[in-house]
């Protein structure tokens, strides 16, 4: 639990801070937080969106969500939190699917499965945020971030261009990618 929340107050303070959602009319108004973890990316979105937002936190080890229960209770209120390792399922009906620093914890085939899964859960008015660092094989740091994800999870960091190729191998043919 220490090192689990060590490494979730890590991934808390990098995270981004300009986190933006612009919601379709016709979009659900319910976030899938997919490997949610502490559930920042959760708390974050909705308290930019209306009232009528839930989310679902979705994460497979004890603590997932703990950072949910530090927020203020409308916001509380609003997130349910799923002890969940989404291999086999995924909630479908979700406006937002968020795969928040979880593809590079995968290794291919496992990132393009979640991903075929995210894929048959959306419809026409649902959207994917994928939130990844950018990563430079030539650069010295990035290249041990890559070896830590393979050493500790058996996952990998992926360029832009090999991140596009898992979506369009997965069906997504509508990606865009933004700094």
């Amino acid at each position: 639990p220490i090192l689990s929340q060590a490494f979730d107050e890590h991934m808390i303070r990098r995270r981004t801070k300009e986190l933006a959602i612009y919601p379709k009319s016709n979009m659900a108004r319910l976030i899938a937080d997919i490997g949610g973890g502490p559930g920042h990316y959760a708390i974050d979105l909705l308290s930019q969106l209306s009232a009528d937002w839930r989310a679902v936190v979705s994460d497979c080890y004890e603590d997932a969500g703990w950072l949910v229960r530090t927020a203020t209770p409308e916001l509380r209120e609003r997130i349910d939190v799923l002890h969940d390792d989404f291999s086999d399922r995924m909630p479908m009906g979700a406006g937002i699917y968020i795969l928040g620093s979880i593809l590079h914890n995968l290794d291919d085939p496992d990132a393009l499965g979640l991903l075929r899964r995210c894929r048959k859960a959306l419809n026409n008015a649902s959207e994917l945020l994928i939130i990844e660092r950018r990563w430079n094989p030539r650069d010295l740091a990035d290249s041990s971030r890559d070896l830590d994800m393979h050493i500790l999870f058996g996952g990998r960091e992926r360029t832009d261009r090999e991140l596009a190729e898992l979506l369009n191998d997965a069906g997504f043919i509508h990606s865009t990618m933004t700094a």
